[in-house]
């Protein structure tokens, strides 16, 4: 007999189930801890999972969907095949509406409000059974019930027979208040206990997670065992031995350099519970791509995912230095991006922003639900964000606590007012930190690496003569601005005094193809004789730079730029790092106070200065903490009712769109087609190289758009900025032929 088919390759009905059911055994049994599943144990869970799996694709019978399938038919008019399924479902009595809404909602979101986005969500009249188009869908499934008969006949054996009977369907069986996601009187939230609404999303979660790996021909993985890998190249720090033994939440303070990452992950092997995820999440981009290298090599790529706006740039970097075949490349890009999306990859690398995403509901939130409890989250550079995202996080932590998750927070300089926060906030929490009173941890907090020399009456370019004859005394020199005009202006004055390339610029305005390409250049390569760089340098590149300069910062920032220079000891002397008071640029991008404080705390210090001595200037700087404004802004933030009213506001079956706009869209950046590269764009998009293409956009603040006027179209897509574009990267220079 013919076969029902599932997928438009001819994928039957029969094998993508199949795949889906075998997915849902192994991704239950990889579940870490028994949290949510307290009025229900893991077998049952299984067993309600898998029959959510068998019937999930059931609707696909409909005579009109397998023509479109057959290719006889362009579409099958809107209709909604796991509609029909969910239906079936409803025709056995002792199916539970949490599992109808699973296989319901597991393409598309249960119907709009009139407020959220639509376009992801059912429509109304699908699941209404007077519906000319819901009656439509019923008979066109009739039609075809032999062929499902033999398809059935084959499937039910998974549950030793149950539901072999094919009953009559006409009633999508589920109480119309699981259907509401509003606030009224009639709404999921008001009528359904939060139990029922989280098994409904767990099962929710499970099935799309399988659903979307068997589509794509993948097992999910087992998960590692931590404390089985070698973390450690050398004996274990005084340190790193102690956080190594500790169990719960923790506090970390240990300077760059001193093998922090390494005492985070021994942490995490020792709170590691059976089958329990890792989330190392850091602030920037540039900083989780190279961490997730390093995690890689540690515990295998097969291990490691990585997630954040623009992975799939990251992937196809990755991919094209192992295929010559952009294509090839492109499709590994594309496959990998997706799996890192989902819940497969037992250790993640992420920014705040993923973590945040799931845990107010964003976009594929019940994908990850799942994966929180018993993990443990590393939160890395937590001195980095501010407070509104600082307020998320401790907010957060303090939800996660209650799903028996772990968490450490890792910071080079943490203040002393944030230290208070974290511990006000989390309750007992351990600190760590290197002991001066042990000979190890001693050598670090004593090591003294630099001299900082502060620099009155003008700024870098008034002083550029000068900047070039300390520079030729050697082999290279990091110059760190605060605004990419400073660096290009300088790159324009000192470049001519050296050979061809021993000057190099690198700052956020540059295409990822450029970047990629100088920041590949400079760790795999040799450094160059100067970098001017911007903050970028702060966080990406693991480099080592023999002198310094810098304009005025806040000293956390100081302290990272400070990280690139004299690095690893390994001159054989104190660096000399000259920082300017005054800036380049008119603008400032940092606290003036901060600045003034950070000046006012390094001219006080002896040098060469120690790294003791540079945490000690930190908490004087940052000794009042927040002011008034930022103080409320962590407060609501802390205190976000979907974070302390989780349970009463957590609605099955839909996301919200408005995290999307409000957390991804927080770097505040757009990103623009020079004019020069309009050309190659088309060229590779032609081609079908969409992420070649999409590498020669550049990023631009959006608060910098108004400056550009009617040299830049945001009505394009992408937006056309008509500036030029040269070695220099992304100027403020209109090109010739727009004058």
């Amino acid at each position: 007999m013919e076969e029902l088919l599932a997928k438009i390759d001819g994928e039957t009905l029969l094998e993508h189930t199949r795949k889906v059911i075998n997915n849902t055994r192994i991704i239950v049994s990889n579940l870490p801890l028994n949290v949510f599943l307290d009025t229900i144990d893991k077998d049952t869970l299984l067993n309600l999972v898998t029959t959510c799996a068998l019937f999930h694709d059931t609707g696909k019978a409909a005579v009109g969907f397998q023509k479109v399938l057959k290719k006889e038919k362009a579409n099958w008019g809107g209709k909604r095949h796991e509609v029909v399924s969910a239906i079936l479902m409803s025709s056995y009595k002792d199916i539970l509406p949490e599992q109808i809404l699973a296989v319901l909602t597991h393409h598309k979101d249960i119907p709009s409000d009139g407020v959220s986005d639509s376009y992801k969500a059912l429509n109304f009249e699908f699941v209404t059974s007077d519906s000319a188009v819901y009656q439509e869908m019923i008979n066109e499934w009739k039609q075809n019930k032999e062929m499902f008969q033999y398809f059935w006949n084959k499937m039910v054996v998974f549950l030793n027979g149950k539901y072999s009977e094919i009953k009559n369907i006409s009633d999508l069986g589920i109480d119309e208040r699981w259907l509401d996601r509003s606030s009224g009187r009639y709404s999921q939230i008001k009528n359904i206990s939060y139990s029922e609404r989280r098994l409904a999303s767990l099962l929710r979660g499970l099935l799309i997670t399988a659903d979307h790996l068997a589509s794509g021909g993948i097992k999910p993985v087992s998960i590692p065992i931590l404390e089985k890998y070698k973390i450690n190249n050398y004996p274990p720090r005084d340190f790193q031995s102690r956080i190594s033994k500790l169990k719960g939440q923790t506090i970390l303070r240990a300077p760059t350099g001193s093998g922090k990452t390494e005492a985070a992950l021994l942490w995490a092997a020792n709170n590691q519970v059976p089958n329990g995820r890792v989330f190392y999440v850091l602030p920037h981009t540039a900083s989780i791509n190279a961490m997730h290298k390093r995690l890689c090599k540690i515990f295998g790529m097969e291990n490691v995912g990585i997630l954040h706006s623009k992975i799939i740039s990251y992937l196809y970097d990755l991919s094209m230095q192992q295929s010559e075949n952009p294509q090839q490349a492109q499709e590994y890009a594309k496959n990998m991006a997706s799996l890192c999306r989902e819940a497969y990859y037992p250790i993640k690398i992420c920014t705040a922003h993923q973590i945040l995403r799931c845990i107010l509901r964003g976009r594929g939130w019940e994908q990850i639900f799942f994966e929180y409890p018993g993990a443990c989250f590393i939160f890395d550079e937590i001195h980095a964000y501010d407070p509104v995202i600082t307020g998320l996080i401790i907010g957060t932590a303090k939800l996660l606590n209650k799903w028996g998750a772990k968490y450490l927070f890792v910071s080079a300089t943490m203040p002393s007012f944030l230290r208070k926060l974290l511990s006000n906030h989390l309750g007992d929490i351990h600190t760590i930190e290197p002991n001066i009173d042990n000979d190890e941890d001693r050598k670090i907090m004593d090591k003294k690496r630099h001299n900082l020399i502060m620099k009155d009456n003008g700024n870098m370019l008034d002083f550029v003569d000068w900047i070039i004859s300390e520079c030729e005394k050697n082999s290279s020199n990091l110059i760190v601005c605060n605004h990419v005009a400073s660096a290009q202006e300088l790159f324009r004055q000192i470049s001519p005094s050296f050979n061809e390339n021993e000057v190099q610029l690198l700052h956020s305005r540059f295409n990822r193809e450029d970047r990629n390409r100088i920041e590949n250049g400079i760790i795999e390569k040799s450094l160059p004789k100067i970098l001017i760089a911007t903050q970028v340098v702060e966080v990406s590149l693991d480099i080592d730079f023999e002198r310094g300069f810098f304009e005025p910062a806040p000293i956390d920032a100081i302290v990272q730029r400070m990280g690139r220079v004299n690095r690893e000891g390994k001159f054989g002397r104190i660096a000399d790092i000259t920082m300017f008071r005054e800036q380049i640029g008119k603008y400032s991008i940092y606290s003036n106070e901060k600045i003034s404080l950070t000046i006012e705390e390094m001219e006080k210090l002896s040098m060469p200065v120690s790294e003791f001595d540079i945490i000690k200037a930190a908490d004087n700087v940052y000794k009042d903490g927040y002011n008034k404004e930022e103080d409320q802004e962590f407060k609501n933030a802390l205190h976000h009712p979907d974070l302390v009213d989780f349970e009463n506001r957590m609605i099955a079956g839909c996301h919200r769109n408005w995290i999307e706009d409000t957390i991804e869209q927080s770097d505040k950046t757009i990103e623009v087609l020079p004019s020069k590269k309009m050309e190659a764009y088309e060229k590779r998009r032609n081609n079908g190289l969409w992420i070649e293409a999409d590498n020669l956009l550049v990023p631009i603040r959006a608060r910098s758009i108004y400056k550009f006027g009617s040299l830049l179209n945001l009505k394009e897509d992408p937006p056309k900025i008509y500036i030029e574009y040269s070695e220099l990267g992304l100027t403020d220079d209109p090109v010739n032929n727009m004058i």
